[in-house]
């Protein structure tokens, strides 16, 4: 285990309406056509599909709110310095003709992280965290892990491409519990952020998972396209869009909310045109989904209200460094955006700012350099108890041997590394 680097220093509406005049006479109110009823709010319930020839109306940004920044978590430099790090063995391969494959590591959301790896045969490991350095746990396919509480929850694919089946490791006792096998191959999946998954099956079926992996509900959503993109917000409600020729016209993104008892709402025109690109659904800090598309660049393009059958421009904050991968806080007080930072390609440190739920930028700090130069940046990762994990660039080589027939042969070596700030934003 590397030695932490020294710490570094952190950088650091409504208006009301005016009262009358005294003595002021108003005007009467305006009444309204006795023979027209008054239109009902929209609650987010069955409602008639809206016009798909409409635009959504502009969501003015909320006013920046100085007290804001006082909710934002603070990260001393104390904390920025007691980083841990763990990597694999150099591991030697004989005569295969390829490495192993390090997957992103994970954070157990209990200060401890999960780092697989993948053998050239198609198996799988798992090193798990400890205090003590890292112990290893092995699981028989291939296990796409996402951050719980006090454990890791995914999709175990065995290596025949058969159906795949629910994972729990509980990274405690380092126990698996498994789930049947599902019935159709799974589309796609959105961790949930009070905890547990979202996975949309090939049949058509959303289904919920607990934060252990017990089925909560399993439910038939009909889209009239294919799915694109899926999230669950910081309430438990689920959006899935699906873009293409849809129900609402050719080139159109069609939405449908599912609640959190796993019951669907109708259809409705979520935008009049398609972005072309990735779509990705990112939690709000309080409810609600915000909609980016990468096609080269990436681009904020839309906002969603929980359970609200309409979208919204997203913010203008958003578009600053609109490439900046954005995280929301586990508490919901506001987000986090990163971007590369140092004086080169080779001296990678993370550029972090915190920003409150307005767009207002509270605080700002880099990531210490680990002390060796770093060829690329990781993604970082954000837990539900504050844990940080940064994913460190593998480092592989070849050696080789002759035999004592004189024949060489190639040693394939790569070594998978993490480190991770335990509990860092509070």
């Amino acid at each position: 285990m590397e030695e932490p680097a020294p710490a570094p220093q952190v950088v650091d509406v409504d208006v009301p309406d005016e009262a009358p005049v005294s003595g002021e006479v108003l005007p009467p109110p305006e009444q309204t056509d006795p023979g027209t009823l008054p239109e009902e709010p929209d609650t987010g319930g069955p409602v008639e599909d809206p016009d798909p020839g409409t635009s959504p109306e502009e969501e003015p940004d909320p006013l920046p709110d100085p007290a804001e920044c006082e909710s934002i978590p603070q990260v001393t430099p104390e904390a920025l310095g007691a980083w841990r790090f763990m990597g694999t063995m150099w591991e030697e391969y004989g005569q295969y003709s390829s490495p192993i494959t390090c997957d992103e590591p994970v954070p157990d959301g209990a200060g401890n992280v999960v780092l697989p790896l993948r053998w050239s045969g198609g198996s799988q490991d798992l090193y798990v965290g400890a205090r003590d350095g890292w112990d290893l746990s092995g699981s028989g396919a291939t296990f796409t892990p996402t951050s719980q509480s006090g454990g890791v929850l995914g999709f175990s694919t065995p290596a025949d491409g058969g159906l795949p089946w629910m994972t729990y490791l509980d990274t405690t006792s380092l126990e698996f519990t498994t789930l049947p096998a599902e019935t159709a191959r799974v589309v796609m999946t959105a961790v949930d952020p009070t905890g547990g998954l979202r996975a949309f099956l090939a049949d058509g079926t959303l289904k919920a998972y607990s934060a252990t992996g017990e089925l909560r509900w399993s439910v038939p959503v009909s889209l009239s396209a294919p799915l694109k993109a899926l999230g669950v917000d910081a309430q438990g409600q689920t959006l899935l869009l699906a873009a293409g020729d849809t129900r609402f016209g050719a080139s159109t993104v069609e939405g449908v909310w599912v609640d959190v008892a796993g019951q669907p709402g109708l259809p409705f025109l979520a935008l009049g045109q398609a972005p072309a690109g990735t779509y990705e659904l990112v939690p709000r800090a309080q409810e609600g989904l915000f909609l980016g598309v990468a096609s080269g660049v990436k681009s904020w393009v839309a906002a969603f209200k929980s359970l609200q059958r309409s979208s919204r421009p997203a913010p203008t904050w958003l578009a600053q460094d609109a490439g900046r991968p954005l995280l929301r806080l586990p508490a919901g007080t506001g987000y986090l955006r990163y971007a590369r930072g140092g004086g080169s390609s080779w001296d990678c440190r993370h550029e972090v700012e915190l920003i409150a739920p307005s767009g207002q930028s509270c605080a700002q700090f880099q990531l210490p350099s680990q002390g060796a130069p770093e060829q690329a940046c990781g993604p970082l990762k954000l837990a539900k108890d504050g844990t940080v994990t940064e994913t460190l660039p593998s480092r592989s080589r070849t050696d080789g041997y002759y035999d004592s027939e004189g024949n060489r042969h190639s040693i394939n070596s790569t070594a998978c590394r993490v480190r991770w700030w335990p509990a860092l934003i509070q």
